[in-house]
């Protein structure tokens, strides 16, 4: 019950971390991708599919910067006069458009 209803202090103290585990959780694949997958992946070849295409990459390293955007609007609304909010949308945008163009470029 404890889950479900939980009391005032602990229900305030999930409202202000838990979409922050939630962005990290995120940040989680970009981490497995480059520090496991990218150096090491014969042991990942028998289950699941090859990732050393450019646009893996391109996507990869632009979703930490995604993941930093969304923890940093979570805190401050607009550093000098642009608007976090705004940013982290454009980046998102960008984040699909970029490994897309490179697709088209590169032909992987």
């Amino acid at each position: 019950s404890e889950l479900v209803h939980p009391n005032p202090r602990l229900n305030a103290w999930l409202k202000i971390h838990l979409m922050t585990f939630a962005y990290i959780g995120l940040a989680h694949m970009s981490l497995v991708f480059f520090l496991v997958r990218w150096f090491n992946p014969e042991p990942f070849s028998i289950y699941l599919p090859a990732e050393h295409h450019i646009s893996t990459s391109i996507f990869n390293a632009m979703l930490f910067i995604l993941v930093f955007l969304a923890i940093l609007e979570r805190f401050v609304r607009k550093v000098g006069k642009y608007q976090i909010g705004k940013m982290g949308f454009i980046w998102a945008m960008l984040m699909m458009i970029l490994p897309m163009i490179s697709i088209q470029i590169l032909g992987e």
